[in-house]
């Protein structure tokens, strides 16, 4: 374990724990639980094509990674990433503050350096990781 990839995953781990403790974690307005329920249906979809051992927080690549292309990753290279976002987002607007905008700037921030450090080491394990790279987007499908 590098600690370059152990810093992102705690920096992670703290803006959730943040964002989450300091408001109720679950938001009470119609569009803000809609983006929320998107996130939680994300997870569960992005997890399905991961099962149990191809999953794991850290941004270094396994010995046992294999790389997934199905699923949500057919249109997403980082579908945890963009649903922990959408559920995060929510949580800012409903209960926002400066300092609580200012945690999920460092978040996304984090998140940004994490994915492209991931994705660095995805490219020297898969070679074929270059042509998904040309076919999928980041974050947002048909966008990012």
């Amino acid at each position: 374990m590098k600690i370059k990839s152990l810093v992102l995953v705690i920096i992670q781990v703290a803006g959730i724990v943040i964002l989450c403790v300091t408001a109720r974690p679950v938001c009470t307005k119609i569009p803000l639980i809609a983006l929320q329920t998107a996130s939680f249906v994300l997870i569960v979809w992005t997890m399905w094509h991961l099962r149990p051992g191809k999953f794991h927080i850290l941004p270094d690549a396994l010995k046992s990674t294999e790389l997934i292309t199905g699923g949500p990753f057919r249109w997403i290279r980082h579908p945890m990433y963009l649903s922990l976002f959408l559920y995060l987002v929510p949580l800012v607007i409903e209960y926002y503050n400066w300092w609580r905008l200012l945690v999920l700037l460092i978040f996304l921030v984090n998140m940004i350096i994490k994915l492209l450090y991931e994705e660095k080491f995805l490219q020297q394990k898969f070679p074929e990781y270059v042509s998904y790279m040309k076919r999928s987007k980041r974050l947002i499908p048909f966008i990012f």
